[in-house]
């Protein structure tokens, strides 16, 4: 990925015509504020009328200037398809919820973002089905980076690029299994310590405020949870597939239980 994320003109939100799918509009309009961007609400038109899509998003309501909120209906064949030339446009940044059911074009908002996921090329803000309604954010946003210890370079630059257009600080945090009954701390290896320093350093590098914490439990979610809550995050950040690094502990399959409990919205980023 060589474009950046600090020139993001626009905030992207699909919708389906559920309210479940629009919860990403609050999030999105804090994104389009803290960017300083354009609010575009988009729905897909592969099987009904497009002037009845056109009057569903006038009827969306959002807290911004008329001048800084577009509404489109996308003539794509697929919601999915769709979505995905939104995403890999370097100018604007996708903030969809994971939940929804059949509404205005038929579109399952779970699985589409699941499929968008895997397709997209650049970061997604995901709305999962228990993040809080919001407001806006604080001036001092922070964002919790949920690591598995082998990210490579790349994928923890493209955050970087986005906590640096949010004007965020992050921490990198990494959650160690406790494999036994005995309620005993796993062995964090020396490798995973010192990739944990370099991560940590590249966002630095970049002027950006960020540490590392290293977190154990029986599962990943609660002390991910504990964690966010005690920084406190306004944002959570996952790397969307699992991969053997050192000591392997998250991501994958874990990103979606991420996702569907965080009470924050949860920036995900695919790798190869």
């Amino acid at each position: 990925m060589s474009s950046t994320l600090s020139t993001i003109e626009r905030v992207v939100v699909p919708l389906d015509g559920s309210t479940s799918s629009e919860a990403a509009v609050a999030p999105g309009v804090a994104l389009a504020i803290r960017l300083g961007a354009v609010l575009e609400l988009v729905t897909a038109r592969p099987t009904f009328d497009s002037e009845l899509a056109a009057q569903y998003l006038e009827r969306i309501d959002v807290a911004l200037d008329g001048d800084r909120v577009h509404r489109h209906v996308e003539t794509d064949e697929t919601a999915t398809n769709a979505i995905v030339a939104q995403a890999d446009d370097p100018a604007k940044l996708v903030c969809m919820a994971t939940h929804g059911h059949t509404g205005v074009g038929d579109v399952v908002f779970g699985s589409t973002a699941e499929a968008v996921l895997r397709a997209a090329e650049r970061p997604i803000v995901l709305v999962g089905p228990h993040c809080r309604p919001l407001d806006g954010f604080s001036a001092d946003l922070k964002v919790l980076v949920c690591v598995d210890g082998s990210e490579t370079s790349e994928s923890a630059l493209t955050l970087a690029e986005l906590a640096s257009a949010l004007g965020a600080t992050v921490r990198l945090v990494v959650v160690t299994i406790k494999r036994d009954v005995v309620d005993i701390d796993p062995v964090v290896e020396p490798a995973q310590v010192e990739r944990l320093e370099q991560l940590t350093n590249e966002f630095r590098r970049r002027a950006i405020g960020a540490d590392y914490e290293i977190l154990s439990g029986h599962d990943v979610w609660p002390p991910i949870d504990a964690a966010a809550e005690a920084l406190p995050a306004s944002f959570l950040a996952v790397v969307s597939h699992a991969r053997a690094g050192v000591a392997r502990v998250l991501l994958g399959s874990e990103a979606t239980t991420i996702v569907r409990h965080s009470p924050v919205p949860v920036v995900a980023v695919r790798t190869s």
